[in-house]
């Protein structure tokens, strides 16, 4: 998978070069985050609402076709519930895990022009890198109700709880209204486990919705 993203990056890059006359424009984005994860197991996960912000960059390849990256602040996570309950006994639990990123998205985006606007699609990838992350729980054991949090702990070894790399395939359109606004819909595909836990896996997942603004051009 390494490899793949290594091909993606060169072929951007030669696409790059060829055209050095090529306007870049710089911008910021924004938006919501919906975030989930796909986990192995029986865990129900359910989404958690984030948001996602920082700078955008977009660079004419050839007509109609553009490479376009960014450096985004994006909170990510997942909420889930376990029921061990049985005859005589409850014990149920409410967790929440909050993930905060720096992701560095770099796509392929073709424009459709419509007049004064254009419809596009885009696909690409994302390398993500963990930042901090918070675990909420309220617990139920037969009927004594206790609830914490505590900070998650980076890293790849047997004691750690995450993960630190998350690498995503990312899809989307949206629309480009007078060359100069961006709104988009887009999906983030992570394709790392992020537990360290032999024979458990949570994958990220983020439906995403962005405003871009690009402020200048150069």
């Amino acid at each position: 998978m390494r490899k793949i993203g290594i091909y993606f990056f060169t072929f951007l890059m030669v696409l790059c070069t060829s055209n050095i006359y090529a306007q870049i424009r710089i911008g910021a984005k924004a938006g919501l985050n919906v975030a989930n994860a796909s986990t192995s197991g029986t865990i129900d996960t359910k989404s958690k609402l984030g948001i996602h912000l920082g700078g955008v960059a977009e660079y004419e390849i050839m007509d109609a076709l553009y490479a376009q990256g960014g450096i985004l602040l994006s909170q990510k996570g997942y909420k889930y519930e376990l029921d061990l309950s049985g005859p005589g006994y409850t014990y149920t639990e409410e967790s929440k895990i909050s993930l905060f990123y720096i992701d560095i998205p770099l796509t392929a985006v073709y424009k459709f022009e419509l007049g004064d606007m254009s419809i596009y699609g885009t696909g690409g990838f994302n390398i993500g890198m963990g930042l901090s992350g918070k675990y909420k729980y309220e617990e139920n054991d037969d009927g004594n109700i206790t609830s914490g949090e505590t900070d998650l702990d980076w890293g790849s070894g047997n004691t750690d709880d995450i993960k630190r790399m998350d690498l995503g395939f990312i899809v989307g359109a949206g629309v480009e209204i007078n060359e100069a606004i961006q709104v988009g819909l887009s999906y983030n595909i992570g394709l790392n486990n992020l537990l360290p836990v032999s024979g458990v896996e949570a994958k990220n997942r983020v439906f995403a919705i962005t405003i871009s603004y690009f402020l200048t051009e150069f």
